[in-house]
């Protein structure tokens, strides 16, 4: 890079930094608070750097989740769980349902008895792609590449580590983050493969519902949607 084009990139991040500027003092600089929403301001600022101040170094490069009770457990919590939380404002609806809703009412959503003992299967109607391995429920047999998640795990000779590897191709745990590989590429490998078994119809009106009355539990009460979704099927 010569004399001249580094003038002209200083002077581009110059002025880019120029126009966030602008931007931020925009958004706030109509905002008046009364003297007691400064109070409360500076209140929660105070105990916000204290609780800061307990959190190991870690906190902030590791796996977050880890330290959950920790955080749960602060005083500053309660205070943020009840108030009003605004928007989300950039959601992907095949990257946004629990993990467990996924086992307990799609996976293993149908019984089989045994005697006195209740025992969970997999529902036939889950399918997975042999040529990229993701999954997708349908009613109907998709044709020629597809084979039933119930009939690979008749097939294996160990069940309990079938089921394991099942849990643990689709959902990120503390070794994934300590990984040393891009996480991202990790977490995208995983939800992409489940990502579709949301798009039969009763499975994407069950997995909304959950999601409105999650955030609104958590005081959320406005969702934009950034997500291009598939073809929503109803076979019959």
């Amino acid at each position: 890079m010569d004399q001249k084009e580094e003038n002209t990139f200083e002077t581009y991040m110059e002025k880019r930094s120029n126009i966030f500027k602008n931007i931020q003092k925009q958004k706030y600089q109509d905002l008046v608070f009364s003297a007691e929403e400064d109070k409360a301001n500076e209140f929660f600022r105070k105990k916000l750097n204290e609780q800061r101040a307990l959190l190991p170094n870690s906190f902030y490069r590791e796996y977050t989740l880890k330290y959950l009770d920790l955080i749960e457990k602060s005083e500053i919590f309660p205070f943020v769980k009840k108030m009003p939380k605004g928007g989300v404002l950039h959601i992907h609806l095949d990257c946004c349902f629990g993990i467990e809703w996924v086992f307990s009412s799609i996976f293993y959503h149908l019984f089989h008895f045994f005697s006195k003992f209740m025992e969970k299967c997999l529902s036939p109607n889950v399918y997975v792609n042999l040529t990229n391995q993701r999954l997708s429920y349908r009613k109907n047999h998709p044709g020629p590449g597809f084979k039933q998640l119930i009939k690979l795990r008749e097939e294996a000779e160990d069940k309990q580590k079938f089921d394991q590897e099942l849990r643990k191709s689709v959902q990120l745990d503390e070794k994934d983050v300590q990984n040393e590989q891009d996480i991202w590429e990790t977490f995208e490998t995983k939800i992409l493969k489940i990502s579709e078994l949301i798009l039969f119809k009763d499975n994407f009106y069950e997995h909304i519902l959950l999601l409105a009355k999650g955030f609104i539990k958590e005081g959320v009460f406005h969702l934009e949607a950034r997500e291009f979704l598939n073809v929503i099927m109803d076979e019959v």
